[in-house]
């Protein structure tokens, strides 16, 4: 299955909530979406985010009866990650039964793509770094055999270098409660490593210095959604985040509300919105409107013209469902940072970063900026420099 990344692909509305993106000169690619089952129309894309470790796989041995497998020898011989081998490797390099040689599947090794999807895999066998597992499964003397078959020196050689490394018993000696079992799941440091890079969002204790009001669980809520969205919309350095995070901050409530009117998870009172009615700067043309589009997600979207326009880039349509940018987390921060790059009067990431070339992006005037862009006033602007400022001690400072 091919993988496309959301967070870079341009997309063009062709029809009402269908989108498409040009994938070569002369041709055009459905990349609509479902946000609920986030299953793209195109049936070899997929949607991928750091956040979500799509790309990797657990593991276990698919033992069968009889199986010299690693419950005895302490490998882990699992057919999928051989498959990964088989496959991958040089075409026309296959032996008389049609399967890829020991070599070819060694070289196919050496092929970033491959690496990358072994490196991406989470496994469960017994630790290489149990030494009474080692004398009792004589785990080792596979290297003997096809496909390492080391000479005697060599084989030595690498069996002492392992003795040397191994840590298990004298790690948990004493230690109470001690693993049950050296019998663990493993994961490769460097793919690991590489994931966590890419990972470029807040955590838990952040955003709870941040906004110390806030409940812990409204925050965990919300705060995967919120890094998904902060990727996908390149609200990528501390200071755009530092500024994004204070503004909803305030606009949610301290995130215990994704609807104007509600506070703390009670229901907003029938008429919040009557002050849109008929406010023709929304599109708001119908009676009811300035109530059925009343501000919702996280920086309070409002109007049937954003309403609109936003839920024709996700492909759901928002002016038949207004409730779902309240009711769906995802919505709620992925239309707050729509909101944030596309919605306000100009991108808001281009108000701080202008101000950033003077040295003042982390000043009260750009938070009152900033607020301009999110309120269209200054409500509540000492709040808002005060989340701020938490938010540059927590990710800044």
């Amino acid at each position: 299955m091919r993988r496309v990344s959301l967070f870079v692909i341009v997309l063009a509305l062709a029809m009402p909530f269908a989108a498409w993106a040009q994938a070569k000169p002369d041709a055009w690619v459905d990349v609509t979406l479902d946000t609920v089952s986030r299953a793209f129309a195109h049936p070899n894309l997929s949607a991928t985010s750091a956040y979500s470790w799509d790309t990797w796989q657990s593991f276990e041995e698919d033992k069968k009866a009889g199986d010299a497998s690693f419950s005895e020898d302490g490998f882990c011989d699992v057919s999928k990650l051989v498959e990964v081998l088989q496959k991958n490797a040089p075409k026309g390099s296959g032996t008389g039964s049609g399967e890829p040689s020991e070599l070819a599947m060694r070289d196919a090794l050496r092929d970033p793509t491959v690496r990358d999807l072994l490196r991406n895999t989470v496994c469960l066998h017994p630790s290489e770094w149990d030494s009474a597992a080692d004398k009792s499964l004589k785990k080792w003397d596979r290297l003997n055999k096809s496909p390492w078959n080391l000479s005697a020196s060599a084989f030595k050689e690498q069996t002492d270098l392992i003795q040397k490394l191994q840590f298990w018993n004298d790690a948990f000696a004493g230690v109470t409660p001690a693993p049950a079992s050296p019998t663990v799941w493993h994961f490769h440091p460097l793919g690991f490593l590489k994931q966590l890079r890419q990972m470029k969002g807040v955590t838990l204790d952040q955003l709870q210095r941040i906004v110390p009001q806030a409940k812990p669980s409204n925050l965990q809520k919300y705060i995967a959604y919120l890094n998904e969205a902060m990727e996908k919309w390149e609200i990528s350095t501390p200071l755009l985040q530092a500024h994004f995070l204070s503004q909803i901050a305030l606009e949610s409530a301290y995130f215990s509300a994704t609807e104007e009117g509600s506070k703390g998870g009670a229901p907003a009172p029938a008429n919040t919105g009557h002050q849109y009615e008929w406010r023709f700067d929304l599109d708001n043309i119908r009676y009811g409107d300035g109530r059925r589009f009343r501000g919702r997600g996280l920086l309070q979207v409002t109007g049937r013209f954003k309403y609109s326009r936003y839920g024709a880039y996700v492909c759901i349509d928002l002016t038949a469902n207004p409730e779902l940018m309240a009711t769906d987390p995802w919505l709620a921060c992925d239309s707050a940072a729509w909101f944030w790059r596309r919605g306000a009067p100009r991108d808001i990431n281009d108000v701080i970063n202008e101000a950033e070339k003077t040295g003042h992006g982390a000043s009260r005037d750009t938070v009152t900026a900033v607020t301009h862009q999110v309120n269209g006033g200054e409500n509540a602007l000492k709040e808002r420099i005060e989340f701020f400022f938490n938010a540059k001690r927590a990710l800044i400072d």
